[in-house]
């Protein structure tokens, strides 16, 4: 009886583009290359470690791509071993507030790219804005082998590309010089993954999508994966799996998580904007609640 509720599940799986559903890992590894594309370490708001995000990827059996905000340190530290397929990456967070997922095809790459233009642009922390504009960022990535993408094109506040802050026009300009949408983010509102993906559907985009992890409890919640194929080679697997998403062949499952976690998780990403309100602001109420208080410390 259990077979029979699950046969619907696995033939979605190898049909439908964006599935809203738990990733069913034992029926996806032996048929696809499956990595959760967005996840966060201790280099930016992330709670563990490299060693201990790659050990749990390891024994899930995923691969997993490292993309702190505004820091590449993360990235670069993962790569530096051949068991998991490690994509490095980083969510640039733009002056206007939009963030912005690229993925190298090589750790020189993001090194080469943090250190010309990245580490001089940064904010007082990685969780700071950059001085780097939507456009400047899009031009930069352009300059390399990597994947630039619009994270969570809908999202809170100005994180997302689809914010008010820019005009019908501009929007249009930059929305069309960039391939790839994420459709699926774990931490996102399910109606704002679902006006992401029906967009990304509408305009032909390529499609990925993440957990937005910053604890192992989110790992794997949201997979992007493509047709199998295997290699002993790392740097010729990253290769084939950006290249899938590029020539619009990858696929998306998850869903999101509940609301609690995504309230922590905002709460976390907005904390560089409490530590900036009027000392009044910060005494009110709300931030006088234990919970809250030892979040933004």
């Amino acid at each position: 009886m259990l077979r029979n509720k699950e046969k619907p599940h696995n033939s979605e799986t190898e049909t439908n583009k964006i599935l809203f559903k738990k990733p069913d890992l034992e029926y996806m590894l032996p048929r696809f290359n499956v990595v959760d594309m967005h996840f966060h370490s201790k280099y930016s708001d992330g709670i563990n470690k490299i060693p201990v995000i790659l050990k749990h990827a390891k024994k899930l059996g995923i691969g997993i791509a490292i993309t702190d905000h505004n820091i590449v340190d993360g990235a670069v530290e993962a790569c530096n071993q051949q068991e998991v397929l490690v994509i490095p990456g980083v969510e640039i967070t733009s002056t206007e507030g939009p963030h912005m997922l690229l993925y190298f095809y090589n750790v020189e790459d993001i090194i080469d790219f943090n250190d010309k233009y990245l580490k001089k642009n940064k904010g007082k922390t990685p969780m700071y804005s950059t001085k780097l504009s939507v456009k400047e960022i899009i031009k930069i990535g352009n300059k390399y082998n990597c994947l630039i993408v619009f994270a969570h094109p809908y999202s809170f506040g100005t994180t997302g590309i689809y914010t008010k802050h820019f005009s019908h026009k501009r929007k249009h300009d930059i929305i069309d010089s960039v391939g790839t949408f994420e459709v699926i983010n774990s931490e996102n509102f399910h109606i704002w993954n679902l006006m992401a993906g029906v967009k990304a559907y509408n305009l032909n985009k390529g499609m990925i999508g993440g957990s937005d992890g910053h604890t192992l409890y989110h790992m794997a919640k949201v997979l992007t994966y493509t047709k199998k194929k295997k290699f002993t080679d790392m740097s010729k697997a990253r290769e084939y799996f950006l290249d899938q998403i590029k020539l619009k062949q990858s696929r998306v499952i998850g869903r999101d998580v509940d609301i609690l976690r995504k309230f922590i998780s905002t709460v976390f990403k907005i904390k560089p904007n409490l530590r900036k309100m009027p000392g009044l602001i910060m005494k009110s109420t709300i931030l006088k609640i234990p919970f809250i208080a030892n979040l933004i410390k």
